[in-house]
């Protein structure tokens, strides 16, 4: 399993390297994409890492997840609400589904603020829980 676990790593940092190297050289340099793209690969990094503690957890049952990748997580989603906040609010978010299109409805209808604040208010309470998490408390 170790030896999965490193050869994913591998594998996605192989992969991250020509796609930030294909955002970078865009003209003009988009900054979505760039947090977008690094925010997929540091939660694919993180669950390699889950995946570790996932194998240690079932050679030992009673053993508990690790706080700091368990925090890591736990921050990413806060992370990701807050970005996507950040889109709603500054009228960039584009619907890519179902979900989404009736993300965009409630937007029309109710404006782009009160949609915002649910998900900054979500994604701050996600990133205390996750640094909280990370820290052992």
């Amino acid at each position: 399993m170790r030896l999965l676990r490193l050869f994913l790593q591998l594998l996605i940092l192989a992969l991250f390297l020509p796609i930030l190297f294909l955002v970078v050289r865009q003209q003009p340099l988009e900054f979505n994409a760039l947090v977008a793209a690094a925010g997929l690969f540091v939660l694919l990094l993180l669950l390699t890492l889950l995946l570790r503690e996932h194998t240690a957890q079932r050679r030992e049952p009673r053993r508990a997840i690790g706080a700091k990748v368990q925090g890591a997580l736990i921050g990413c989603a806060g992370g990701g609400l807050l970005w996507l906040a950040w889109l709603v609010a500054s009228g960039q978010y584009r619907p890519g589904g179902r979900r989404g299109l009736l993300l965009m409805q409630s937007i029309e209808l109710l404006g782009p603020w009160l949609p915002a604040t649910v998900f900054l208010a979500l994604g701050m309470q996600l990133l205390w829980q996750g640094y909280r998490a990370w820290r052992g408390r």
